[in-house]
């Protein structure tokens, strides 16, 4: 790598870096970024204790869902949608270059926009993929989606254009014979846990990853009585 590459490198982490941070101080606030900040610089090579909560969403075809944002215009991405890519990097923290890699693959990004300004997404992954907050990697049925994120801007929220993103990818795909939308949120983002369950999602399972040093250890418990743990989960991968 040249100098001139080594730089942008670096110049694009940093900013990726402050993307970050600005992002979870407006969704967590600044305590709560500041502590997880300190825990991971500290602490993060020695001792990681996490909890994730999955969901899941029964799929079945349906005539055109109802939108109640009719004025805000929708539209799945491409891989030329370079400079939508730019945007949800920026309003989400999720790097450009894994949207462009899950939709080359056999993803799925719904965009909703507000002319040419991003005002929410939600990015859906299908076959091999990874729960991102435990680093763990995920093995999908060829019926079953997982909904990697979905974000919404903040002068947006409060006027329902989450659940006109989830209808829309309902309904995209169940039109192409998927059968489940798995997703999942950790126990602090107490909101999309609300909305979830509010768009029909059943809390399933819940994973708890300790690792102290290079020992690791995820635990699975059932929320829902009489069913074991499903999801195909390769912990050993990564």
């Amino acid at each position: 790598m040249n100098n001139g590459n080594f730089t942008k490198s670096i110049g694009r982490k940093i900013a990726f870096f402050r993307t970050r941070t600005r992002v979870s101080v407006r969704d967590f606030g600044v305590w709560h970024t500041i502590f997880r900040g300190i825990m991971d610089i500290i602490f993060g090579k020695i001792f990681v204790y996490r909890k994730y909560i999955v969901y899941e969403k029964q799929l079945t075809p349906s005539a055109a869902p109802e939108i109640r944002n009719p004025a805000i215009q929708f539209s799945f991405l491409t891989a030329n949608d370079s400079g939508m890519m730019a945007q949800i990097e920026d309003m989400s923290a999720i790097s450009r270059d894994f949207i462009a890699e899950r939709i080359g693959r056999t993803g799925f990004c719904i965009v909703a926009k507000n002319k040419e300004s991003l005002a929410g997404f939600n990015l859906v992954s299908t076959g091999r993929t990874r729960i991102r907050y435990l680093n763990v990697v995920l093995n999908l049925a060829e019926s079953d989606a997982w909904s990697e994120q979905i974000t919404v801007s903040k002068e947006y929220r409060r006027g329902g254009l989450a659940s006109d993103l989830r209808q829309m990818m309902f309904a995209h795909l169940a039109g192409r014979g998927y059968k489940r939308l798995i997703g999942g949120y950790v126990p602090f983002n107490v909101k999309s846990g609300l909305l979830a369950r509010k768009l029909g999602f059943v809390e399933t399972e819940k994973l708890t990853l300790l690792r102290i040093f290079g020992w690791k250890k995820l635990s699975r418990q059932s929320l829902v009585p009489g069913r074991a743990p499903a999801l195909l989960l390769d912990t050993k991968s990564r």
